[in-house]
């Protein structure tokens, strides 16, 4: 009888706990370069970076995993794992603290829960993604949480964003355009600076004049209009857009 060799399994490199009061999380590196986070509940936060036991390993992380019943991934817990290529988070996680994935410069993508509702101060800063799309139960984008991906070139909001914090998007110079819903109330200093590649944002029709235009710099404002058997819902013209400068639509 033919004998078959099992693949063998990747050994353990390190290992320990990680856990929030109240919480039971462990994390494991494997020979393989990947990181499982698993558990009930919430990651610890730390002060800085190399408080997190994990920190010492972040040039051997390749791929990380949070497995279901983890809640909150806390404040630098992974801070500047530049080698990490893929994270798989569940739909359990609905935190992800400070500065958690900052600068994972080659995580070229990354596909956020539906279940998530908070993102730390500058969570995603300086990441590889070319596009992300937030969860229709994030409020608020809190300060530098995108600042600096300069490889941004679509972001996707949903109604029920309120607040885009300071520099939320500083110098993410490949984003082209974007679409901010209605339900924004407060839109951050520098939110969009130095997005030199942006040429409009589009806005709902109650904007006019709205002081949040000042959040965009010199990029182009258009009101998006709501076009009913050709005619405006919002000016009663035919001329589905309008330049923010205008009280009218253009002809």
């Amino acid at each position: 009888m033919p004998i078959t060799e099992m693949p063998a399994s990747a050994a353990t490199v390190a290992s320990g706990i990680c856990s929030a009061d109240g919480s039971n999380v462990s994390w494991e590196l494997d020979s393989d370069g990947v990181l499982t986070f698993s558990g009930e509940g919430a990651t610890e936060d730390y002060p800085g970076p190399s408080h997190s036991p994990i920190y010492y390993y972040k040039d051997d992380v390749k791929k990380i995993v949070v497995n279901d019943g983890i809640t909150r991934l806390g404040t630098y817990v992974c801070f500047m794992f530049t080698e990490v290529t893929e994270v798989s988070l569940p739909e359990s996680l609905v935190s992800i603290g400070e500065n958690v994935f900052a600068y994972f410069k080659a995580l070229e993508s990354i596909e956020l829960p539906d279940n998530l509702t908070t993102i730390g101060i500058g969570a995603f800063q300086g990441c590889a993604f070319k596009s992300i799309t937030i969860p229709e139960g994030v409020t608020t984008i809190d300060a530098s949480v995108f600042q600096s991906c300069q490889a941004l070139e679509t972001v996707t909001f949903h109604e029920g964003l309120t607040t885009i914090g300071n520099s939320a998007f500083y110098f993410c110079d490949s984003l082209k355009s974007i679409s901010i819903p209605a339900s924004v109330t407060t839109i951050g200093e520098r939110a969009f600076e130095l997005c030199d590649s942006l040429e409009s944002v589009y806005v709902p029709c109650s904007w006019d004049n709205n002081p949040l235009y000042s959040g965009f710099g010199s990029a182009l404002i258009i009101a998006d209009h709501s076009i009913e058997d050709g005619v405006c819902s919002a000016c009663g013209c035919d001329c589905p857009h309008k330049n923010y400068t205008d009280s009218k639509c253009d002809d």
